[in-house]
């Protein structure tokens, strides 16, 4: 009986720590106009590793300087590599990991904005909590955890009701 009490315990714990990670890393930046993107190519390691979670923060276009981290779309693509060069055109970009300059300019209208933070590895967890399968083990995580606390409060329950009941 108390192995299944720590048992339930120790899942609560996890579910909570859990769910203190995810408004942590996920829903207080976003709270605070950050967005999050995660790191799919090596373009840019070993600054930001792939599977790294990146946040973005609205720095306006005209304050981007060189050597500073962005991101930009390019057509249905999502780009984050360094400035290398302010012109005219726009900001000439080129991943660290790349030998040469990116072929287009990033403009005022596709700059999203200025990378401020980066955790590895924080990515791929994010990927996998928003795919069909991780929604599943996360939902079956939560019920799992839920399920073992209370069970061990009904058992608590039912040791102190059988201490307390008189005997016959």
């Amino acid at each position: 009986m108390r192995a299944i009490n720590w048992i339930g315990n120790t899942l609560f714990v996890l579910l909570c720590l859990v769910c203190a990670a995810l408004l942590g890393f996920l829903i207080v930046p976003r709270m605070l106009g950050y967005q999050d993107y995660v790191v799919l190519s090596g373009s840019m390691e070993p600054t930001l590793p792939v599977g790294s979670l990146t946040y973005v923060s609205d720095v306006p276009f005209d304050q981007v300087e060189e050597g500073d981290i962005i991101a930009y779309t390019a057509g249905d693509d999502f780009v984050t590599h360094r400035v290398q060069e302010v012109t005219q055109e726009g900001l000439v970009t080129k991943g660290d990991a790349n030998q040469s300059a990116d072929i287009t300019y990033c403009t005022a209208s596709n700059y999203v904005g200025t990378v401020t933070a980066c955790i590895p590895v924080l990515g791929y967890l994010v990927s996998y909590g928003f795919s069909f399968a991780g929604k599943i083990a996360f939902l079956a995580f939560g019920l799992l955890c839920v399920g073992c606390f209370v069970a061990s409060m009904i058992i608590n329950k039912l040791k102190k009701a059988t201490v307390a009941a008189p005997e016959t």
